[in-house]
């Protein structure tokens, strides 16, 4: 059951823990299209890069291509600091819209357990880290997320204690 208290307690914490956040020289939204079409992207993509949002991920949330940015590019594409930059719309989303098809592909990166995965997440602080465990400890409470359960109970300590992920 949603609990809007607890998404209002989570959507505080997400922009107190990732606040000032900058992709610096990350991977960019449209990027992410670049390197999954293996450098084969149309003219609209390629301008669409350059207008890429860099500065503040706050705006992502509310900008619709943020959402319809996946199974070509996303959040599979994105280097360390993308993520980073990243990952509090995402988290943003999944907690305000859980149903949305890219919380599965955060779900997917926040529990997979390859060293991939694993080596992106190392850029996230210890405050980073401790905000994610929260929105996942919340997604588990959520009955749509049941099939997810375990791969969420599996990387919690990681998330919560710095504590590697078996492989």
């Amino acid at each position: 059951m949603r609990d809007p208290e607890k998404v209002k307690q989570l959507l505080s914490l997400i922009s107190e823990a990732f606040s000032g956040v900058h992709l610096e020289d990350g991977v960019s939204l449209h990027k992410t299209i670049y390197l999954d079409n293996y450098g084969d992207i149309s003219e609209e993509v390629a301008r669409a890069i350059e207008n890429d949002e860099r500065h503040d991920w706050q705006k992502l949330v509310h900008d619709p291509e943020f959402l319809n940015v996946h199974g070509i590019g996303g959040i599979s594409f994105f280097d360390a600091k993308g993520l980073r930059f990243h990952l509090p719309a995402y988290l943003t989303v999944a907690i305000t819209h859980p149903v949305e098809e890219v919380t599965d592909s955060l779900l997917f990166t926040l529990t997979a357990k390859s060293d991939y995965n694993v080596n992106r997440l190392e850029i996230l602080d210890a405050s980073m880290k401790a905000c994610i465990a929260e929105v996942l400890g919340y997604l588990r409470t959520l009955p749509e997320f049941e099939f997810d359960w375990k791969k969420i109970d599996a990387v919690l300590p990681f998330y919560r204690n710095g504590e590697k992920t078996n492989q």
